[in-house]
């Protein structure tokens, strides 16, 4: 028995591979899905180690949103013969306020209290880089009667799909995500 396709994070396919339980001789395409951010996460070793035990005639596909200087070395690597397809960087909907505030790490939860306290915010997304504290500040919102859920890894995707539905349907006026589930978010107005 056999899958067509596998779905893996680096570290745990080298486990399934180390165990005996992927055999990847057969394998026509090895497609790496946000390059950038498995680097930033020190996967850069794992997927040569993937790479290196694939058939000579696997075509390597790579996807990123950003081209640093890490990921062109990887693909020199990686890829035999690539093609580079850039699209056009999208811009934000003019509807959409973006602002940032430069603080110290303690300042923090008080100023996005505070902001949340001053003003009668609908339909906010605020992004944070764990998902300890999109837990964390999502509570602290709640606390100060802030309608928002949290969306992050450690939800099923079912529960995903509700938190999106709630935010999307005006139930959530706020979204509390993790950068990773930044790059999936799709709202249309």
């Amino acid at each position: 028995m056999g899958a067509d396709v596998v779905i893996a994070t680096p570290g745990r396919l080298i486990s399934h591979i180390s165990l005996g339980n992927v055999d990847l001789s057969k394998v026509s395409f090895f497609i790496l899905d946000e390059a950038d951010r498995m680097l930033d996460m020190g996967f850069s070793e794992d997927i040569k180690t993937i790479a290196a035990k694939l058939p000579k005639t696997c075509q390597t596909i790579m996807f990123s949103a950003t081209m640093p200087e890490k990921i062109e070395e990887l693909a020199k690597t990686l890829l035999k013969n690539p093609v580079e397809i850039k699209l056009a960087v999208s811009k934000p909907a003019e509807k959409i306020k973006q602002e940032a505030y430069v603080c110290y790490e303690t300042q923090k939860m008080t100023i996005i209290k505070d902001i949340f306290k001053a003003g009668d915010l609908k339909r906010v997304i605020v992004f944070s880089g764990s998902k300890f504290k999109v837990k964390q500040l999502a509570a602290s919102l709640q606390q100060i009667g802030v309608n928002c859920g949290a969306m992050h890894s450690d939800l099923e995707q079912a529960e995903r799909d509700d938190v999106m539905f709630k935010f999307k349907s005006g139930q959530y006026d706020v979204l509390v995500a993790t950068d990773i589930v930044a790059r999936g978010i799709d709202i249309d107005d």
